[in-house]
């Protein structure tokens, strides 16, 4: 009778690579050369860490997402797949197992956990689901969608900050399935209205979908990752840039602004099609700024600009590279080092909205726009002046709580925010100019109603432009006496 024993190890992270490679070749007997192919994945995604990081390797560890693929697939095969797998959790610093053992440790061992890795027995494609804080990696510096997802080291409970992300195995996860369950992952662990989803919940809903079988996978269309969201539970919005042409990024750039994880599928002449997360953005300098280019007169030789003409660089989360690679919207295969994949471009995009939002983002923009224009001409608020405008969805409560902490917001608008009945989801038009948004503030704001699809009624929740407060409709603008001081711009969707 034999015991079977869970192994720790607590190394420095340039150490792990050399460990796991152990951990292959004598527990699951693999031969040199496929040892040497599972590895190189491993090295690309600790090479975005950084290197005074520590590591805790857990040998076996039993998989939530890797078991299900084995079950509902893999143990159907002739050749013998394993079951277990290797977790590798992340520390900022040198940490002990005693440390692991004591109740006065717990909590500075919380502070330091940056997340984890798992290293799943489907070899050479190895690296499996992974939660990973930004403050690990060498190049942090965008903000991002993050969520909150539970772990354990060395039987400790811990709590693991990142975006999921995962790799494809090929056969029951390619590109698509994996930026589903990277989204369940993360709005299952983010909001009580959804639940993570395995591989095989992925299959079971697409199967009413096909005519063919879906195992071993080739991948998923635009429309099925669309369907799939949409049985879910999503209010599914898909764009194609064909249809929208001149206002496609644009809309995308919208949704990342509102907190919104966005699938994007790109291509290229070459043959790829290809699928992938977009979850958050550069912040921009001050030049980039001042070099806003006006697209709308307003009247009174002033003009509106918007945010979302900022060629920021953004951040994505591609199967095939380590988490939060970042480039440009309109490079985003440059990442990869691979002539095949050169001059890619996003051909669709796939918003996974709330179901009761049924304002689309360049409806609420336009419509904006139309408010700012008629409210100038009748009060000639702006003159020979160039304002930006920043256009987002928020939750009406997460949006009233920073309005109540804001110090700087006028008490009568204020209590205005905080007593008028809203949606669950809103529309925020944040209005600013150059030399507030270099200090991350907005001269006013209007607020839509994202159940309300029809903006011909030209109706609005509540608005405030420097010391104009107006709501229900335009007909009803009061300037107030004391001018609204600069608020400053929300940051609750992206952090």
């Amino acid at each position: 009778f034999m015991e079977r024993f869970i192994f720790y190890k607590i190394l420095p992270v340039d150490s792990t690579i050399g460990f796991i490679e152990q951990i292959l070749t004598n527990e699951y007997q693999l031969n040199r050369d496929l040892v040497s192919k599972s590895i190189r994945p491993l090295q690309r995604y600790v090479s975005h860490l950084k290197n005074n990081l520590y590591a805790v390797v857990e040998y076996p560890y039993v998989d939530k997402v890797s078991r299900d693929s084995y079950y509902f697939y893999f143990s159907s095969k002739r050749d013998e797949f394993h079951r277990d797998s290797i977790k590798i959790s992340f520390f900022n610093r040198k940490i002990t197992k005693g440390q692991f053992r004591s109740a006065k440790q717990s909590l500075r061992l919380s502070k330091r956990y940056l997340g984890f890795l798992v290293i799943r027995p489907t070899f050479p494609k190895i690296i499996g689901r992974s939660v990973i804080n930004k403050s690990a990696l060498n190049n942090n510096g965008f903000i991002y969608c993050y969520t909150h997802v539970p772990a354990s080291v060395n039987s400790i409970k811990f709590s693991a900050v990142g975006f999921p992300h995962s790799s494809q195995d090929s056969e029951t996860m390619t590109c698509a399935e994996t930026t589903i369950w990277a989204l369940m992952e993360y709005f299952g662990n983010k909001y009580p209205e959804y639940l993570p989803i395995l591989p095989s919940k992925i299959n079971k809903i697409l199967s009413s979908f096909t005519v063919e079988r879906l195992l071993p996978s080739k991948g998923l269309t635009a429309g099925q990752i669309s369907y799939a969201l949409k049985e879910i539970g999503f209010g599914v919005k898909l764009y194609s840039k064909n249809a929208y042409s001149g206002e496609f990024l644009d809309l995308l750039k919208i949704y990342v602004e509102s907190g919104i994880p966005t699938v994007a599928v790109i291509q290229n002449k070459a043959g790829i099609a290809h699928a992938q997360n977009i979850i958050g953005r550069r912040k921009p300098i001050d030049d980039e700024i001042d070099n806003i280019q006006p697209a709308i007169d307003i009247g009174l030789s002033s003009t509106l600009s918007y945010y979302e003409s900022l060629k920021l660089d953004y951040v994505f989360i591609d199967d095939n590279q380590p988490p939060y690679m970042v480039t440009k919207l309109e490079t985003p295969s440059s990442f990869y080092n691979n002539t095949k994949w050169e001059n890619c471009n996003i051909t669709n995009i796939i918003v996974p909205l709330y179901h009761k939002i049924y304002l689309e983002g360049g409806e609420a923009r336009r419509f904006a726009v139309s408010i700012i224009s008629r409210f100038n001409s009748r009060t000639q608020f702006f003159t020979n002046e160039n304002i930006i405008i920043r256009t987002f969805l928020a939750s009406s409560r997460s949006y009233k709580d920073y309005i109540a902490k804001d110090k700087q917001v006028n008490p009568f608008i204020k209590n205005m925010f905080l007593s008028t009945t809203m949606a669950k989801f809103i529309w925020v038009i944040e209005i600013s100019n150059k030399a507030l948004l270099k200090n991350n503030f907005c001269s006013g704001m209007l607020v839509l109603d994202s159940t309300e699809p029809h903006t011909s009624r030209d109706e609005i929740i509540i608005g405030v432009i420097g010391n104009y407060y107006f709501s229900n409709n335009m007909f009803k603008i009061v300037k107030l006496n004391v001018p609204l001081q600069p608020l400053n711009c929300y940051s609750g969707n992206l952090n």
